[in-house]
């Protein structure tokens, strides 16, 4: 809904911001979790969510990092088959060729939180 290739992302992300505050509750913290990265040791967020993300901490003033939030499968044979499901033959065949269970994935975390007093939301 908020990636650059969508027409409208960002009236998107203006709606989504706004349906966020009328939600949270004073005092309460919004969480937004997001890919950095799936095949990767190190965040590489795809391009087109890149202008959503900084919106997200310069416009929105969410705070901000990334973790690894790596899929461990029982056998390599599992994480081929699932990668290739999920992500496509190009990471699926990086997975064969590694033969490892375990598919690097790298994590955005995004937070805000809403003020108990003001009702205004600010970052955490």
């Amino acid at each position: 809904m908020a990636g650059s290739d969508v027409p409208e992302w960002e009236a998107n992300l203006k709606q989504m911001m706004s349906e966020i505050d009328r939600l949270l509750r004073p005092g309460g913290t919004v969480i937004l979790f997001e890919t950095m990265g799936t095949g990767h040791t190190a965040p590489q967020p795809p391009p087109f969510l890149l202008e959503y993300y900084n919106q997200l901490e310069r416009q929105y003033e969410f705070g901000h990092r990334w973790i690894r939030t790596d899929y461990t499968f029982r056998s390599p044979q599992e994480a081929e088959e699932l990668t290739r499901f999920f992500f496509g033959d190009a990471l699926a065949d990086e997975v064969r060729q590694k033969g490892l269970p375990i598919v690097p994935e790298c994590a955005g975390v995004w937070w805000k939180r809403k003020s108990k007093e003001s009702g205004e939301v600010h970052p955490a």
